[in-house]
Protein backbone atom coordinates (compact mmCIF):
# COMPACT_ATOMS: atom_id res chain seq x y z
CA UNK A 1 0.00 0.00 0.00
CA UNK A 2 1.35 3.36 -1.16
CA UNK A 3 1.60 5.98 1.75
CA UNK A 4 -0.19 9.52 1.06
CA UNK A 5 2.66 12.36 2.28
CA UNK A 6 -0.44 14.93 2.50
CA UNK A 7 -3.11 12.69 4.44
CA UNK A 8 -0.46 12.24 6.91
CA UNK A 9 1.09 15.76 6.70
CA UNK A 10 -2.38 17.52 7.67
CA UNK A 11 -2.13 15.61 10.81
CA UNK A 12 1.24 15.93 12.07
CA UNK A 13 2.17 19.57 12.55
CA UNK A 14 6.16 20.68 11.94
CA UNK A 15 9.26 18.43 10.27
CA UNK A 16 7.04 18.73 6.85
CA UNK A 17 10.37 18.51 5.17
CA UNK A 18 11.75 14.99 7.02
CA UNK A 19 7.84 13.56 6.58
CA UNK A 20 8.26 13.75 3.04
CA UNK A 21 11.10 11.81 2.63
CA UNK A 22 9.89 9.42 5.46
CA UNK A 23 7.36 8.63 3.53
CA UNK A 24 8.91 8.62 -0.02
CA UNK A 25 11.78 6.08 1.20
CA UNK A 26 9.31 4.06 2.53
CA UNK A 27 7.07 3.60 -0.18
CA UNK A 28 10.49 3.38 -2.45
CA UNK A 29 11.75 0.75 -0.18
CA UNK A 30 11.70 -2.75 -1.67
CA UNK A 31 13.55 -4.34 1.36
CA UNK A 32 12.58 -4.94 4.78
CA UNK A 33 14.64 -2.69 7.07
CA UNK A 34 14.59 -0.35 10.32
CA UNK A 35 13.34 2.48 10.77
CA UNK A 36 14.73 5.06 13.47
CA UNK A 37 12.92 8.49 13.64
CA UNK A 38 15.38 11.24 16.22
CA UNK A 39 14.67 14.16 18.21
CA UNK A 40 13.36 15.84 21.09
CA UNK A 41 10.94 13.91 23.02
CA UNK A 42 6.93 15.15 22.28
CA UNK A 43 7.01 16.75 18.86
CA UNK A 44 5.39 13.81 17.67
CA UNK A 45 7.29 11.15 16.57
CA UNK A 46 5.65 8.36 18.16
CA UNK A 47 2.35 9.83 16.75
CA UNK A 48 3.67 10.30 13.18
CA UNK A 49 4.84 6.26 13.48
CA UNK A 50 1.19 4.64 14.57
CA UNK A 51 -0.31 7.02 11.80
CA UNK A 52 1.91 5.64 9.18
CA UNK A 53 0.91 2.02 11.04
CA UNK A 54 -2.74 2.67 10.66
CA UNK A 55 -2.17 3.37 7.10
CA UNK A 56 0.31 0.43 6.24
CA UNK A 57 -2.20 -1.96 7.68
CA UNK A 58 -5.54 -0.15 7.02
CA UNK A 59 -6.77 0.29 10.94
CA UNK A 60 -9.30 2.66 11.29
CA UNK A 61 -7.80 5.55 13.38
CA UNK A 62 -11.30 7.54 14.02
CA UNK A 63 -9.78 7.76 17.49
CA UNK A 64 -6.93 9.87 19.50
CA UNK A 65 -3.80 7.50 17.79
CA UNK A 66 -1.39 9.08 20.32
CA UNK A 67 -3.56 7.91 23.36
CA UNK A 68 -4.97 4.59 21.72
CA UNK A 69 -3.90 1.20 22.01
CA UNK A 70 -4.71 -0.24 18.86
CA UNK A 71 -4.36 -3.50 18.29
CA UNK A 72 -3.52 -5.63 14.59
CA UNK A 73 -2.55 -9.22 14.67
CA UNK A 74 0.41 -8.13 12.43
CA UNK A 75 1.18 -5.13 14.86
CA UNK A 76 3.50 -5.33 17.81
CA UNK A 77 4.26 -2.27 19.78
CA UNK A 78 6.83 -1.92 22.54
CA UNK A 79 5.96 0.95 25.36
CA UNK A 80 7.25 1.00 28.92
CA UNK A 81 4.80 0.38 31.41
CA UNK A 82 4.42 3.62 34.29
CA UNK A 83 5.61 1.47 36.61
CA UNK A 84 8.35 -0.45 34.98
CA UNK A 85 12.20 1.24 34.70
CA UNK A 86 12.75 -0.17 31.12
CA UNK A 87 11.19 -2.31 28.43
CA UNK A 88 12.13 -5.64 29.82
CA UNK A 89 13.86 -7.60 27.69
CA UNK A 90 11.54 -10.39 27.15
CA UNK A 91 8.85 -8.24 25.45
CA UNK A 92 12.05 -7.47 22.83
CA UNK A 93 12.31 -10.84 22.63
CA UNK A 94 8.97 -11.44 21.35
CA UNK A 95 9.56 -9.10 18.76
CA UNK A 96 11.42 -12.01 17.04
CA UNK A 97 8.56 -14.72 17.60
CA UNK A 98 5.67 -12.66 16.33
CA UNK A 99 7.75 -12.11 13.24
CA UNK A 100 8.76 -15.62 12.56
CA UNK A 101 4.58 -16.11 12.03
CA UNK A 102 2.78 -15.37 8.77
CA UNK A 103 1.17 -12.28 8.39
CA UNK A 104 -2.60 -12.51 9.16
CA UNK A 105 -4.11 -9.90 6.21
CA UNK A 106 -1.12 -11.08 3.86
CA UNK A 107 0.74 -7.08 4.13
CA UNK A 108 3.89 -6.35 5.90
CA UNK A 109 4.08 -7.35 9.73
CA UNK A 110 5.40 -3.87 11.83
CA UNK A 111 7.57 -3.86 14.90
CA UNK A 112 6.96 -0.47 16.64
CA UNK A 113 9.79 0.36 19.36
CA UNK A 114 8.66 3.57 21.41
CA UNK A 115 11.05 4.32 22.32
CA UNK A 116 14.91 2.50 21.91
CA UNK A 117 15.72 4.98 25.06
CA UNK A 118 13.93 2.96 27.52
CA UNK A 119 15.60 -0.65 26.90
CA UNK A 120 18.84 -1.47 28.74
CA UNK A 121 22.07 -2.99 27.26
CA UNK A 122 19.96 -6.53 27.11
CA UNK A 123 17.17 -5.23 25.56
CA UNK A 124 19.43 -3.10 22.97
CA UNK A 125 21.57 -6.73 22.29
CA UNK A 126 18.20 -8.33 21.67
CA UNK A 127 16.99 -5.63 19.01
CA UNK A 128 20.59 -6.05 17.38
CA UNK A 129 19.77 -9.33 16.71
CA UNK A 130 16.54 -8.89 15.29
CA UNK A 131 17.46 -5.68 13.36
CA UNK A 132 20.51 -7.16 11.94
CA UNK A 133 18.68 -9.39 9.86
CA UNK A 134 15.26 -8.40 9.15
CA UNK A 135 12.21 -10.75 8.48
CA UNK A 136 10.95 -10.29 4.74
CA UNK A 137 8.10 -7.98 4.09
CA UNK A 138 8.32 -6.26 7.22
CA UNK A 139 8.78 -2.77 8.91
CA UNK A 140 10.69 -2.13 11.96
CA UNK A 141 9.86 1.31 13.16
CA UNK A 142 12.25 2.78 16.10
CA UNK A 143 11.21 6.24 18.17
CA UNK A 144 14.64 7.56 19.83
CA UNK A 145 13.96 10.87 21.53
CA UNK A 146 18.34 11.17 22.13
CA UNK A 147 17.88 11.27 25.89
CA UNK A 148 20.00 8.41 26.71
CA UNK A 149 22.84 6.30 25.11
CA UNK A 150 22.18 4.04 22.37
CA UNK A 151 24.52 1.69 20.61
CA UNK A 152 26.00 2.28 17.30
CA UNK A 153 25.97 -1.27 16.20
CA UNK A 154 21.99 -0.64 16.54
CA UNK A 155 22.12 2.45 14.92
CA UNK A 156 24.13 2.50 12.28
CA UNK A 157 21.72 -0.80 10.75
CA UNK A 158 18.92 1.67 10.92
CA UNK A 159 17.78 4.27 8.53
CA UNK A 160 17.47 7.54 10.18
CA UNK A 161 15.65 10.94 10.19
CA UNK A 162 16.41 13.88 12.30
CA UNK A 163 13.37 15.73 13.71
CA UNK A 164 13.65 19.30 15.00
CA UNK A 165 12.01 21.11 17.67
CA UNK A 166 8.87 22.41 16.84
CA UNK A 167 8.72 26.56 15.95
CA UNK A 168 7.09 28.24 18.89
CA UNK A 169 4.21 28.95 16.70
CA UNK A 170 3.33 25.27 15.80
CA UNK A 171 3.39 24.37 19.08
CA UNK A 172 1.09 27.19 20.12
CA UNK A 173 -1.16 26.08 17.35
CA UNK A 174 -1.00 22.66 18.57
CA UNK A 175 -2.14 23.10 21.93
CA UNK A 176 -5.18 25.45 20.52
CA UNK A 177 -6.28 22.03 19.00
CA UNK A 178 -5.75 20.33 22.03
CA UNK A 179 -6.98 22.57 24.83
CA UNK A 180 -10.05 24.82 23.04
CA UNK A 181 -11.25 26.34 26.65
CA UNK A 182 -7.94 27.54 27.76
CA UNK A 183 -6.88 31.38 27.77
CA UNK A 184 -4.69 32.32 25.01
CA UNK A 185 -2.04 33.57 27.83
CA UNK A 186 -2.09 29.81 29.52
CA UNK A 187 -1.45 28.69 25.40
CA UNK A 188 1.75 30.99 24.94
CA UNK A 189 3.08 30.60 28.29
CA UNK A 190 3.61 26.42 27.91
CA UNK A 191 4.41 26.93 23.93
CA UNK A 192 7.31 29.14 25.11
CA UNK A 193 8.04 27.09 28.50
CA UNK A 194 7.90 23.72 26.37
CA UNK A 195 10.57 24.81 24.26
CA UNK A 196 9.39 22.94 20.77
CA UNK A 197 8.01 19.92 22.62
CA UNK A 198 4.19 19.49 22.20
CA UNK A 199 4.00 16.89 24.80
CA UNK A 200 5.83 18.51 27.31
CA UNK A 201 3.35 21.61 26.40
CA UNK A 202 0.61 19.79 27.16
CA UNK A 203 1.74 18.23 30.49
CA UNK A 204 2.66 22.02 31.33
CA UNK A 205 -0.92 22.84 30.52
CA UNK A 206 -2.72 20.09 31.97
CA UNK A 207 -0.70 20.92 34.88
CA UNK A 208 -1.66 24.80 35.35
CA UNK A 209 1.91 25.73 34.90
CA UNK A 210 0.79 29.52 34.44
CA UNK A 211 -1.13 29.86 38.19
CA UNK A 212 1.86 28.65 39.95
CA UNK A 213 4.41 30.90 37.71
CA UNK A 214 1.95 34.04 39.05
CA UNK A 215 2.35 32.60 42.21
CA UNK A 216 5.99 32.85 41.78
CA UNK A 217 5.91 36.06 40.44
CA UNK A 218 4.11 37.09 43.63
CA UNK A 219 5.71 35.68 46.31
CA UNK A 220 9.53 37.07 44.50
CA UNK A 221 7.75 40.39 43.81
CA UNK A 222 6.88 40.50 47.92
CA UNK A 223 9.81 38.58 49.10
CA UNK A 224 10.49 41.31 51.11
CA UNK A 225 7.90 41.62 53.61
CA UNK A 226 7.72 38.20 54.25
CA UNK A 227 9.33 35.92 57.06
CA UNK A 228 9.82 32.33 57.47
CA UNK A 229 6.32 31.41 58.83
CA UNK A 230 5.14 33.12 55.28
CA UNK A 231 7.88 31.16 53.44
CA UNK A 232 6.99 28.06 54.95
CA UNK A 233 3.16 28.55 53.60
CA UNK A 234 4.00 29.22 50.28
CA UNK A 235 6.35 26.12 49.73
CA UNK A 236 3.30 23.99 51.32
CA UNK A 237 0.62 25.43 48.98
CA UNK A 238 3.00 24.65 46.31
CA UNK A 239 3.22 20.96 47.82
CA UNK A 240 -0.34 20.72 47.71
CA UNK A 241 -0.64 19.64 43.74
CA UNK A 242 1.60 16.40 43.03
CA UNK A 243 1.64 18.19 39.57
CA UNK A 244 3.54 21.18 40.74
CA UNK A 245 6.03 19.24 42.89
CA UNK A 246 9.73 19.43 41.69
CA UNK A 247 10.33 19.33 38.76
CA UNK A 248 7.64 22.22 37.35
CA UNK A 249 8.84 24.35 40.41
CA UNK A 250 12.29 24.68 39.08
CA UNK A 251 11.50 24.86 35.57
CA UNK A 252 9.60 27.51 35.99
CA UNK A 253 12.32 29.49 38.54
CA UNK A 254 15.57 28.57 35.81
CA UNK A 255 12.70 29.53 33.08
CA UNK A 256 12.40 33.26 34.71
CA UNK A 257 15.81 33.87 36.03
CA UNK A 258 17.33 32.56 32.21
CA UNK A 259 14.53 35.43 30.44
CA UNK A 260 15.73 37.91 32.83
CA UNK A 261 19.36 37.35 32.17
CA UNK A 262 18.27 37.42 28.01
CA UNK A 263 16.17 40.70 29.20
CA UNK A 264 18.98 42.63 31.09
CA UNK A 265 21.56 41.46 28.91
CA UNK A 266 19.56 42.47 25.49
CA UNK A 267 18.15 45.72 26.41
CA UNK A 268 14.95 43.98 24.49
CA UNK A 269 11.68 43.85 26.45
CA UNK A 270 9.89 40.31 25.74
CA UNK A 271 7.20 39.79 28.85
CA UNK A 272 3.87 37.88 28.44
CA UNK A 273 2.31 38.68 31.85
CA UNK A 274 1.65 41.75 33.76
CA UNK A 275 3.23 39.88 36.81
CA UNK A 276 6.19 38.23 35.09
CA UNK A 277 6.94 41.74 33.69
CA UNK A 278 6.93 43.61 37.26
CA UNK A 279 9.13 40.68 38.54
CA UNK A 280 11.86 40.82 36.00
CA UNK A 281 11.73 44.83 36.01
CA UNK A 282 12.28 44.67 39.63
CA UNK A 283 14.96 41.54 39.76
CA UNK A 284 16.89 43.62 36.67
CA UNK A 285 16.87 46.85 38.87
CA UNK A 286 18.93 45.10 41.77
CA UNK A 287 21.06 42.71 40.01
CA UNK A 288 23.88 42.75 37.39
CA UNK A 289 24.66 40.21 35.10
CA UNK A 290 26.95 38.21 36.66
CA UNK A 291 24.66 38.52 40.45
CA UNK A 292 22.19 36.90 37.74
CA UNK A 293 24.35 34.30 36.60
CA UNK A 294 25.44 33.28 40.37
CA UNK A 295 22.09 33.05 41.40
CA UNK A 296 21.24 30.93 38.42
CA UNK A 297 23.78 28.74 39.48
CA UNK A 298 22.49 28.15 42.85
CA UNK A 299 19.31 27.01 41.44
CA UNK A 300 20.74 24.96 38.69
CA UNK A 301 22.91 23.35 41.51
CA UNK A 302 19.64 22.67 43.70
CA UNK A 303 17.65 20.99 40.66
CA UNK A 304 20.89 18.69 40.48
CA UNK A 305 20.86 17.90 44.21
CA UNK A 306 17.20 17.02 43.99
CA UNK A 307 16.99 15.21 40.52
CA UNK A 308 20.25 13.26 40.38
CA UNK A 309 20.77 13.11 44.39
CA UNK A 310 17.58 12.05 44.91
CA UNK A 311 17.03 14.95 48.01
CA UNK A 312 14.38 15.42 50.10
CA UNK A 313 12.15 17.71 48.00
CA UNK A 314 10.29 20.04 51.24
CA UNK A 315 14.05 20.68 52.67
CA UNK A 316 15.62 21.36 49.24
CA UNK A 317 13.13 24.08 48.33
CA UNK A 318 12.91 25.59 51.41
CA UNK A 319 16.91 25.94 51.52
CA UNK A 320 16.49 27.34 48.46
CA UNK A 321 14.06 29.78 48.66
CA UNK A 322 15.75 31.06 52.16
CA UNK A 323 18.90 31.43 50.13
CA UNK A 324 17.52 33.33 47.09
CA UNK A 325 15.02 35.72 50.08
CA UNK A 326 18.23 36.83 51.60
CA UNK A 327 20.06 37.07 48.66
CA UNK A 328 16.77 39.50 47.38
CA UNK A 329 16.76 41.32 50.49
CA UNK A 330 20.43 42.32 50.98
CA UNK A 331 19.73 43.64 47.67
Amino acid sequence: MELKANNIIEKVLGNNEEINLLIKNINNSNESRAWMLKGPKGIGKSFLLKLICTKILNIENNFEIAKAKFYHPDLIVLQKESDKKNIPVEEVRKVRKFFSKTSFSGNARIALIDSINDLNTHGHNSLLKIIEEPPNNSFIFIVNHMNSYVPLTVKSRCRSYNFRQLDHSVTANILRLHAKDRSENEILFCASLSKGSAGEAIKLLNSNALNTYKELCFFLNNINKLDNINIIEYLESISKNKLNLGFLFFKLLIYLFNKAIKIKALNKEDFILNEEEKTIKHLTKIYNLDDFFNLREIINDSFLNYSNLNTDLHSTLYSLIIELTKNIKNK
